[in-house]
């Protein structure tokens, strides 16, 4: 079961005034992400960063899965990033934020992550 956290969702919002098929390529990536949910298959789908809190014995493994962004035709530059982490009941997929590639450098990964995690989950 796929979950989406309410920062996914402003994401998309935003999205759809420069994107119009946002949502349909996220309807494609609920599809396939069960399959491919937690497992590294470089360079589509990589675990990012382990977020630990102290309180609870918490942890979160933050991953990033690549979508194919139908507006624009720039092969994997041009899609989206996706992060995700498990979610609140076993068996699920929580979606914490989507970026466009050109948004974001390879090295803010991990800061993103743990931002997304630490706003969706604490």
């Amino acid at each position: 079961m796929i979950e989406e956290s309410e920062i996914f969702i402003k994401q998309v919002i935003r999205l759809r005034k420069k994107y119009s098929k946002v949502e349909e390529d996220i309807q494609a990536l609920k599809l396939e992400l069960p399959r491919l949910a937690f497992k590294s298959v470089a360079p589509l789908n990589i675990h990012i960063v382990t977020v630990k809190k102290e309180e609870g014995n918490f942890c979160k493994a933050v991953w990033r899965i690549r979508v194919i962004n139908s507006n624009n035709n720039k092969g994997k530059r041009g899609g989206y990033r996706v992060f995700y982490c498990e979610g609140k009941s076993e068996g699920t997929v929580l979606l914490l934020g989507i970026y466009p590639k050109p948004e974001i450098k390879d090295n803010e990964y991990q800061t993103i992550g743990k931002e997304l995690v630490s706003a969706s989950c604490f």
